[in-house]
């Protein structure tokens, strides 16, 4: 919506220095096909603020939003780890599920099952905890042609966690 650019764009030229507004703009830019000019405008957010651990995470966030997540990893990675504030280990976590659930596809797609299987395996520790990204993994089990693995880390979930909403059950 236009309205919404001009009004993230004068947000951004009132504080130039908060790294939310600059991604809530950019990602408006991108939801208007402008991706381009979403990414210009946090790469030169982040040239005047560099290795600033928000900065560099609005960007991983902006560019995970594109389902860029190899570079979001690379820009997540950036933040030196004592800095890593507990939402950026979050989407950290996630895109590395997500990275792995993805290359699981691939090999499977590929006839590489085991290497597929170990993937799936590895993102199943790693999301371990966390309802939603375990429940992303059961679903990636069932793609992949594990549906048995898949019913039975949903039924996991559903025993020791909060009922899953009620998308997990459609």
């Amino acid at each position: 919506d236009d309205k919404a650019i001009a009004y993230l764009e004068q947000a951004v030229q009132v504080d130039t220095d908060d790294p939310q507004v600059h991604l809530k703009l950019a990602q408006q830019y991108a939801h208007r096909g402008s991706q381009t000019k979403g990414l210009e405008l946090l790469e030169d957010f982040l040239a005047r603020h560099p290795n600033e651990p928000d900065a560099l995470y609005a960007l991983a966030q902006y560019q995970s939003g594109q389902g860029d997540i190899g570079n979001a990893l690379k820009t997540l990675n950036r933040i030196e780890v004592a800095k890593r504030s507990p939402d950026v280990a979050l989407l950290q976590q996630h895109l590395t599920i997500k990275n792995l659930e993805q290359d699981a596809k691939s090999s499977m797609q590929s006839g590489e099952k085991k290497a597929a299987i170990n993937m799936l395996s590895k993102a199943e520790a790693l999301g371990s905890g966390n309802e939603e990204l375990t429940l992303g993994v059961a679903v990636a089990w069932a793609e992949i042609g594990e549906v048995k693995r898949g019913r039975a880390l949903f039924e996991k979930v559903k025993v020791s966690h909060t009922s899953p909403s009620a998308s997990w059950h459609l």
